[in-house]
């Protein structure tokens, strides 16, 4: 048996695909112009597809390095992570401290365990 799209995704970017077929690719290297063309994608596909009512979407920021905002989407499905909220950040600066003994926070501390050990006390 082989994989078949439902029709609705056809459908419902159609009007995209034949804006996209048209249209020249951003130059190499033209990294603002990527960036807005991917924006306009995410925009169709945020506008394509149902949204749940019992979702909640929280939008935050990330600067890149050159300076641009790219925005970031966080969406959880209303009461699915109460369940799995039992990990405090004092858990994980005890983990981190167990892990790494006298290392934790120090200048010998590997770079991806520097966040949750060095500062605190």
């Amino acid at each position: 048996m082989s994989f078949a799209l439902a029709p609705q995704v056809p459908e419902a970017f159609a009007p995209f695909a034949a804006e996209a077929a048209a249209a020249a690719p951003p130059p190499v290297g033209d990294v603002a112009a990527r960036r807005a063309t991917l924006e306009g994608v995410f925009g169709h596909y945020d506008a394509a597809q149902p949204f749940p009512g019992d979702v909640t979407v929280t939008d935050h920021e990330l600067t890149t390095a050159d300076g641009a905002r790219i925005r970031l989407r966080w969406s959880v499905r209303d009461g699915s992570l109460a369940p799995l909220t039992v990990w405090s950040w004092d858990d994980n600066r005890t983990g981190w401290q167990a892990l790494l003994g006298d290392a934790a926070g120090g200048p010998d501390t590997p770079a991806h365990a520097a966040a949750g050990t060095r500062g605190r006390s």
